[in-house]
């Protein structure tokens, strides 16, 4: 099983051929809960969208790994937010965009 101090190492590497994002671990291994069926999941911030960065994040790891876009979830969480503002006069306060900002471990 993997832990955290290896997927940030791990993560490192990607660092050394992309300078202009910041990487995060979150989920279950952020939130010390991982079990051994727990895959990293990984958040992207930065460099817009590019999929061979995903792609090389995945290639680093023996096991599925998901990545996530900060700014694709922001993006949501907005669109939600002013749909609901419309409908309800309130906010979801627990979104996945939400949740992650308050947990992402940033390496």
């Amino acid at each position: 099983m993997l832990n955290i101090e290896l997927i940030k190492e791990t993560l490192l590497e990607v660092y050394k051929k992309y300078s202009n994002i910041r990487l995060g671990i979150i989920g279950s291994y952020a939130n010390g809960t991982a079990t051994a069926d727990s895959d990293p999941d990984i958040l992207i911030d930065g460099d817009s969208i590019h999929g061979e960065i995903a792609d090389y994040v995945k290639d680093l790891f023996s096991v599925s790994v998901d990545v996530l876009w900060l700014e694709l979830l922001e993006k949501e969480d907005k669109r939600l937010d002013a749909l609901l503002m419309e409908v309800i006069s309130s906010v979801n306060e627990y979104s996945a965009y939400k949740t992650i900002i308050k947990e992402v471990v940033w390496i």
